[in-house]
């Protein structure tokens, strides 16, 4: 029987100090490089499918470029920079880059979303009047992992106009609706110009909803919730620094 013959192609060299799985991967695809050419038959592709599995990769070979490690599916030639792990091992990465519009995953054990970035925050009266913040004092900070957000910020008043009603500040995502309150949350807050008294205030979070309202504890042990007619006179000295984390719907 004539021996097939397959051009290899030109791959470099596995790169020193990588992880040991990563660069046992690699080696092992170097050495099989003419699957990439095309001339692979299905025992070739079964022995190193086979061969990949051990080391715990599945269905992935690198592609030809030879400046970067690309991977590609075997049977369906996609390209795909993911590396699907077959019995646990792990290949680490410098980045994870997640899409701009998060994609859902229903399985709770995989997770789709990561986020970072800013939010202007907006007080509100929760029945009527105005509250303006300072243009340099409205923005938070918030890091979003799958369904939680952490928040962090100071938040400044610059001028109040006939507040009537609960106080209500804004936030990035809306707090997720579970069973039996779940979701519900108290967070760190420091507010100075409040007149509301209590023991200690804190940002209070309701379900589905996006704002916390603020909240004092009595020394007779009763919470209630701090209203817009609560500010103080002079607008300049309310100010509200917080940070706390959240379970979003999204």
């Amino acid at each position: 029987m004539a021996t097939r013959e397959t051009p290899l192609p030109s791959i470099p060299d596995v790169p020193e100090g990588l992880d040991e799985n990563l660069a046992g991967f690699l080696a092992a695809i170097k050495q099989r490089s003419e699957i990439r050419e095309g001339g692979a038959d299905a025992l070739d592709i079964t022995l190193i499918r086979r061969d990949l599995q051990k080391i715990g990769i599945d269905v992935r070979a690198l592609n030809k470029d030879p400046s970067s490690y690309v991977f590609q599916n075997l049977e369906t030639g996609e390209l795909n920079d993911n590396i699907i792990l077959a019995n646990g091992k792990y290949i680490r990465t410098a980045t994870v880059a997640f899409p701009a519009t998060a994609v859902p995953s229903a399985d709770p054990n995989t997770l789709d979303d990561y986020e970072e970035g800013t939010h202007t925050a907006v007080m509100t009266c929760g029945t009527s009047g105005t509250i303006s913040l300072y243009a340099n004092y409205d923005l938070c900070s918030y890091t979003k992992i799958g369904d939680l957000v952490h928040i962090q910020g100071t938040i400044r008043i610059e001028a109040v106009s006939s507040p009537v009603g609960n106080l209500r500040i804004s936030l990035p995502f809306t707090i997720a609706d579970f069973d039996e309150h779940a979701a519900e949350f108290a967070g760190a807050i420091i507010t100075s110009g409040l007149t509301l008294a209590g023991d200690y205030h804190t940002a209070w979070g309701d379900e589905n909803i996006a704002y916390f309202n603020i909240y004092a504890m009595r020394t007779n042990n009763t919470w209630t919730s701090a209203t817009a007619n609560e500010l103080h006179a002079t607008a300049t000295n309310n100010y509200f620094r917080f940070g706390f984390t959240y379970k979003t719907a999204t």
